[in-house]
């Protein structure tokens, strides 16, 4: 059996730009987050075809509760909300997972390229890990990491600028 744990987020899912695309009840939130369910199922159905047999989603923005779930395939088993967890974002990993992918990840705190960059929540300047810049994403390696699970691929929104046009 294969198995694979996907981590999903929400400010790195292709088109969003502004914190009201990623907070619910907000006007563009639903449209985005049905952007964020299309591409985790992307990545459940990639999986699939590739072999894996057994997929976890941990839905891991906000309330973690952004995922429709009638929009994965059936195969998939997806974890909502947040379990009282040290792995918080990466809940329910363990050294049985043959890999891990992470779709929507965005950058870290204090990044003053894109507009959504924060690190864990809103409220921290930054967080480092031996004195460096470290965002969600890393800290999440670190953790598949530190069970010896590989990372397999990783979608993400690092720099929201506009690019001049040649």
């Amino acid at each position: 059996m294969k198995k694979l744990f996907i981590s999903a987020d929400i400010e790195g899912t292709a088109g969003i730009a502004h914190w009201d695309e990623t907070e619910y009840g907000k006007k563009d939130y639903d449209h985005f987050r049905q952007q964020m369910s299309r591409e985790v199922a992307a990545a459940c159905e990639g999986a699939l075809a590739a072999g894996f047999d057994d997929i976890l989603v941990k839905d891991a923005h906000d309330t973690g509760r952004n995922i429709i779930p009638t929009l994965l395939p059936e195969a998939v088993r997806i974890l909502r909300g947040w379990p009282k967890h040290l792995y918080i974002m990466m809940s329910g990993l363990d050294d049985t997972f043959d890999g891990v992918v992470f779709t929507g990840y965005h950058a870290a705190a204090e990044m003053p390229t894109n507009p959504l960059s924060h690190t864990m929540n809103g409220r921290n300047n930054h967080v480092k890990i031996n004195g460096e810049l470290c965002s969600e994403l890393m800290l999440n390696c670190l953790t598949a990491s530190m069970l010896g699970v590989p990372v397999f691929c990783v979608t993400a929104a690092l720099n929201n600028e506009i690019q001049p046009v040649h």
